[in-house]
């Protein structure tokens, strides 16, 4: 029988730790076409119409008082002033990104005590298992390399029935024109079309799979099946 972990230890495990890749790492090309795109990005969406889009989109997110969530890629960190007030004061947020100037720019949103800052690798985020009721995607999932493999981290971090949800402000069809006019770097970054996204989600251990996609928003949630080891600790 694995030791109960219990829901103030899971919190206890959120730590600031920071991930350097070294030279020669296959995600340094990515990474600082990243790092040198941080001021636009933030000033892209900064908005009206960008704001306005983006509270479309957190409408699909199921947030409740007391959550432990993760913002996985989240860039200048756009979500916190909208999900931080509703996880309540019991509530911890962990922002997430391999791009140092993303996350500094983040940082200057919130001084909360309640929000921890994370430099790391989506694909291996190093943190223990079962720390987040929520993990939130936001425009983040095409750039990911391996996609099954960070799915399958996303279902280690997540408790039994814990939700992951994958959001972009654009429809699937949209967002992969937009990208195959970019960068080299991001390119080939897509979107999988519904059937394979339902597969990746499922050999990653993922059931009641949702697939919302227009011309304006597209967002997936998911549900984390427990494993074995996890009914044991979490019955």
């Amino acid at each position: 029988m694995v030791d109960e972990v219990k829901p103030l230890e899971r919190k206890e495990g959120l730590v600031k730790r920071f991930f350097n890749p070294k030279p020669g790492d296959e995600m340094m090309t990515k990474r600082q076409f990243f790092e040198n795109l941080a001021d636009e990005w933030e000033q892209k969406h900064a908005t009206p119409q960008e704001e306005e889009n983006l509270q479309a989109v957190i409408q699909h997110f199921p947030l409740a008082p007391g959550q432990v969530v993760l913002d996985i890629g989240c860039g200048t960190g756009r979500l916190i002033p909208h999900l931080l007030p509703q996880l309540g004061p019991e509530g911890w947020l962990v922002e997430a990104d391999f791009s140092f100037q993303m996350l500094s720019l983040g940082r200057t949103r919130s001084a909360s005590d309640q929000v921890l800052f994370l430099q790391s690798d989506a694909q291996a985020l190093g943190l223990q298992d079962n720390l987040f009721d929520l993990i939130i995607c936001l425009a983040l999932f095409p750039h990911l390399d391996h996609k099954l493999a960070a799915l399958l981290e996303f279902h280690r971090l997540l408790r039994p029935d814990g939700m992951l949800v994958i959001a972009h402000s654009l429809g699937r069809e949209r967002l992969n024109k937009l990208h195959a006019q970019k960068s080299a770097v991001i390119r080939h970054d897509l979107l999988p079309a519904e059937a394979e996204m339902k597969q990746l989600l499922t050999r990653a251990g993922f059931k009641e799979i949702i697939i919302i996609d227009t011309p304006e928003m597209y967002v997936v949630k998911a549900v984390a099946v427990a494993t074995e080891a996890q009914k044991d600790i979490w019955v």
